[in-house]
């Protein structure tokens, strides 16, 4: 059996033995026992008292990912990543079936409400919030935050720390951490701290000052360049009246920002410094406020921008072009705007995204994110889109008027005199982002798009990755190992997806959801033009989506010549070319041809000294308008072009 094959014989990885019986009747009669899952700390399973946590180092992992993707489905794929890092044994598949069934063993005592299930291609653990430790800490954060968010500051103290009290160290200390699981660690350290942060600040505004200082001195002790904790240590000096050594806290932390990382302190830190210059030494100390609140006052600054793209590639230039509209201080009366355009799969949201994580310094105040819909036929109104952001900025939701003008007027009150990032993507049109703009200079907006739609904005087009950018892209996802063994299918990939980061994601997720398959297999189904597309669409990626979404947007006689243009046996043609084509005059075409071009679909070809203008049809398009030329004639190609 070929290994792609055995991947997809994931419903006997659970019965090595050949027995036959239903995955959710295992063998053997079932007490209900108690059992107790600890993640939050060193992995330990606990059944009526007693630890029966298994040693070996892989059934550990198995069991650590399995328990973190809780009710999800963990494919039999990620599994054998997890184990072996990409380079899996002949004997990868047996191995996880043992795993999986000495597991099972563990838990066949347990009872129906704890059980490890197959499924066509991996594995789903079930098992009840009460008996594992991460879902105990998650319920009390996410109550602790709504608690924190309605003032309720003791109610929200006491729940965060009863989440906070089920650590008992490093998430997984014991546990050998693959490319899949260490993410997730990650993910519970952030949570970890962010619930700890916010259970200080609860305390700091109750008037627990003095009580804090020696928790938060250990804290900055451990995380000597987290500028949040060498904060709320500053704010707790502060309010138990030692000034000074909240002063002497700054100065250290500069210092090692400067030795270390080569910054200055950010703005909510200078802000406290500030503060605590301007207070006498006779005055009384409350604590200074870090973030300037304007109308609204929210709670918590709203930090709404998505999780940045592991694998962000290419774009410098472009990079440096949106971070260089945004110097983040001066006098200009004028909000800044960067419009990012770019035919579907390029990667502006990715660009977007981006840039507003390496911006955020500038906009403490907060970062507001919406996606519009561009490529709908219902675009979202930006009457919901506004709700949702007076909301983020602390507006009571009975305070929001209904008209679509006046919560305008309302949300750009609230950004006056403040600084805070709008990213708004995949925009339909300019007056659907003209509600969305706020109020303040000091502000900023990032637009994308797939035609030009503001007029008043920094343009910034892409066209697509160079080389280089994108076979870094695709080692980042699918290995450096594994493409240096085929390099050359590895280049014949990238040529393929003609330098669309989508595309590139497409490929590198489904070599990366099967570790064995060779590279070649998917270069020979990309080498065939008719394929290509079926090729490069994988669990909701699908780039064949993305151009029909936008090609319902074409008016009929623009859909027409698009299709018409796919026959032509060059990708680089000229308006006369074109109009050949349709039988017509070139200034019947132009208008046609411009169109097109502001839609994405072709672009302007830059030739050096030459005058006459060029257009050129990226490849990926012209084999979606050739596919849609082919259901226009019933399935038949179209007769060759005069």
């Amino acid at each position: 059996m070929s290994r792609p094959a055995q991947y997809r014989d994931s419903a006997i990885l659970d019965n090595p033995r050949g027995e036959t019986r239903r995955d959710e009747d295992p063998p053997g009669p079932r007490t209900p026992t108690h059992i107790e899952f600890r993640l939050l700390g060193p992995l330990e399973i606990h059944v009526d008292g007693h630890e029966v946590t298994p040693s070996a180092p892989k059934l550990r992992q198995v069991l650590a990912l399995l328990l973190l993707r809780r009710e999800s489905l963990v494919q039999t794929s990620e599994l054998i990543d997890e184990l072996w890092h990409g380079a899996p044994p002949p004997s990868a598949i047996p191995t996880l079936q043992t795993y999986v069934y000495k597991l099972r063993k563990i838990l066949g005592s347990v009872g129906a409400n704890v059980d490890i299930r197959t499924r066509t291609s991996g594995y789903v653990v079930h098992a009840p919030d009460a008996v594992v430790d991460v879902s105990r800490f998650e319920i009390c954060v996410d109550r602790g935050i709504r608690e924190f968010t309605s003032g309720e500051l003791e109610c929200s103290v006491s729940r965060l720390g009863e989440g906070l009290s089920v650590w008992r160290g490093p998430a997984l200390a014991d546990v050998e951490r693959g490319e899949i699981l260490a993410p997730l660690v990650a993910r519970l350290e952030e949570e970890r701290m962010r619930a700890l942060e916010m259970r200080i600040e609860g305390e700091i505004r109750l008037g627990r000052c003095e009580a804090l200082v020696g928790e938060l001195r250990s804290l900055t002790v451990d995380h000597p360049l987290h500028e949040g904790l060498h904060a709320k240590l500053m704010l707790a000096l502060s309010g138990a009246g030692r000034r000074y050594e909240a002063l002497d806290v700054y100065r250290s932390l500069r210092d090692t920002l400067v030795r270390e990382l080569g910054v200055e302190p950010s703005t909510e830190i200078r802000a406290i410094h500030q503060g605590l210059l301007m207070s006498g030494p006779d005055e009384a100390e409350p604590a200074p406020a870090a973030p300037r609140r304007g109308y609204g006052s929210p709670v918590r600054t709203p930090a709404q921008i998505p999780p940045d793209a592991p694998h962000f590639q290419g774009y410098g230039g472009e990079l440096r072009t949106v971070e260089g509209c945004f110097p983040g201080k001066g006098a200009d009366t004028a909000i800044r705007v960067v419009s990012i355009t770019g035919m579907p799969g390029v990667g502006k949201t990715a660009l977007a995204v981006h840039a507003a994580h390496r911006l955020r310094g500038r906009f403490e105040d907060g970062q507001l994110f919406a996606r519009l819909g561009g490529d709908r036929a219902d675009p979202v109104d930006p009457g919901s889109v506004l709700r949702g952001f007076l909301v983020s900025l602390g507006v009571a939701a009975e305070q929001i008027p209904d008209g679509l003008e006046e919560r305008a007027k309302l949300f750009r009150t609230c950004t006056s005199g403040q600084r805070v990032l709008i990213v708004l993507d995949n925009a339909a049109s300019a007056d659907q982002v003209e509600h969305l703009v706020p109020g303040g200079p000091q502000c900023g907006v990032i637009v994308t798009s797939r035609p030009h739609i503001l007029h008043d904005s920094r343009v910034v087009s892409l066209h697509g990755l160079d080389r280089s950018d994108a076979i870094e892209l695709f080692k980042g996802i699918v290995g450096e190992r594994r493409v240096a063994r085929e390099a050359r299918e590895a280049e014949q990939i990238v040529r393929s997806c003609g330098g669309l980061p989508l595309a590139i994601k497409v490929v590198g997720a489904r070599l990366a959801a099967v570790p064995g398959l060779p590279l070649a297999s998917i270069s020979r189904e990309l080498c065939n033009a008719d394929r290509r597309l079926d090729a490069l669409r994988f669990q909701g990626l699908d780039l064949r989506a993305r151009y029909h979404s936008s090609y319902m947007h074409l008016h009929v006689q623009e859909a027409g010549l698009l299709r018409l243009l796919s026959i032509l046996p060059e990708n680089v043609f000229t308006a006369e070319r074109a109009a050949r084509l349709l039988n017509c005059s070139v200034e019947e075409v132009e208008p046609l041809l411009s169109s097109l071009v502001e839609n994405r679909f072709l672009q302007v070809w830059e030739k050096a000294g030459g005058s006459e203008v060029l257009y050129y049809f990226h490849e990926l398009i012209r084999l979606y308008a050739r596919e849609r030329m082919k259901r226009e004639n019933g399935g038949r190609a179209a007769g060759t072009p005069r």
